[in-house]
Formats: structure tokens, C-alpha cells, sequence
């Protein structure tokens, strides 16, 4: 498994910082439908949201925003990035407040869009290595209980198709058909 942990940060450091961002919404659009689970979640147990829409729907809208700046260099502007950032701020769950694991999957989510948003306020690396980190981080929490004896290979799974992903930013892939990939590929909680 740290082959292909290795192989994913080595070819991050030789991306470009745009092919970077890329790959940081890549992972981050392969586990954003488990914000819909704590959507459910707020509804069912009639707890008010922060935001008058729901969760996903605001994440969504963000992470399309960081493809739109990827794709046609859409600016994001200081004062949208201030604001998204300091809103993922006031909405990421506390896992403390809520034991289930949707709660650790949708703060999974949150704080890996709010990587993205830093990454371009300061073009650091560790910010997408840390979208890269948050997937695995969900594969952790999801197969932990019930698959664990398989769990290092859940992860080169993912370290693989993570990589994949890599190699079709690097080939110039457009973001339809990386983001359709994204789909094939996204995390889900099937042990």
C-alpha cells in the first residue's frame, strides 16, 4: 500500500498547480454524496441547519465553482474564497454532536472542500495531499469495523484509482470525462 501512497505524492509534486487542484476536487467529488446522508440525518431528527439550503447542495455548488475555475479559469475571488471558507467553517459537523459515521464521512467532505479553497489562497501542497488523505481517511472509518483484516487493500484500491485519476489530468482529460470517472469511482458504504 505506501507503493502506492508514494507513487500518488511523488507524481503530485510534478504536477502543475492547476492539474493539482484538479486531482484535490477529483477525490473530493468521489466522497461529497455523503453529505446527502447527513442532509437526512439534520431532517429526521429535526435539526436545524445553519444554512437555509441543504448541505450538499451548497457543497456541490462549491465544488463546481472549483471546476469552473479549473476548466475556464473562472476567478474565484478573495472575498467568495473568505466566505466559503468561513461557511464550511459554521457547517462542518462536529463528530462529538453527532456519533454516526455519515457525521465523520460528511466532515470528511467539508474540510477536504475547504483544502481546496486554502489551496488556492496559498498554492501549498499539503492542502491537496490532505483531499487525497481525506479519502482514505473515509475508507478508514468505513471498512475499520467491518472488512479490517482487507483494509490495506481497500486503500491501494483507492491509492490506485487516485493515481488513475492522475494519469488522465496528465493526458488532458476534460473535466467531463474526469468527473464521470469520479462517478465510477466514488467511495461507497458497501463493505
Amino acid at each position: 500500500m505506501e507503493k502506492y501512497e508514494e507513487n500518488v505524492k511523488k507524481e503530485l509534486e510534478n504536477l502543475t498547480n492547476t492539474q493539482r487542484l484538479l486531482f484535490g476536487a477529483c477525490c473530493i467529488d468521489r466522497i461529497l454524496h455523503f453529505i446527502a446522508g447527513f442532509d437526512y440525518f439534520l431532517e429526521e431528527n429535526h435539526i436545524k441547519r445553519i444554512t437555509k439550503e441543504p448541505y450538499l447542495s451548497l457543497c456541490t455548488d462549491w465544488l463546481d465553482s472549483i471546476f469552473l475555475y479549473v476548466n475556464i479559469y473562472k476567478n474565484i475571488s478573495s472575498d467568495e474564497i473568505e466566505m466559503t471558507l468561513n461557511t464550511l467553517n459554521k457547517i462542518i459537523p462536529d463528530t462529538e454532536e453527532f456519533p454516526d459515521n455519515v457525521v465523520i464521512f460528511t466532515q470528511n467532505s467539508m474540510i477536504g472542500l475547504s483544502y481546496l479553497y486554502e489551496f488556492i489562497n496559498k498554492n501549498e501542497l499539503i492542502f491537496i495531499t490532505n483531499c487525497s488523505d481525506k479519502v482514505i481517511e473515509t475508507i478508514d472509518v468505513m471498512y475499520y469495523e467491518t472488512d479490517y483484516e482487507r483494509l490495506d487493500i481497500h486503500y491501494e484500491e483507492d491509492y490506485k484509482i487516485q493515481f488513475n485519476c492522475i494519469e488522465m489530468i496528465k493526458a488532458g482529460k476534460d473535466i467531463t470525462e474526469l468527473r464521470k470517472y469520479n462517478q465510477l469511482t466514488r467511495v461507497n458504504n458497501k463493505p
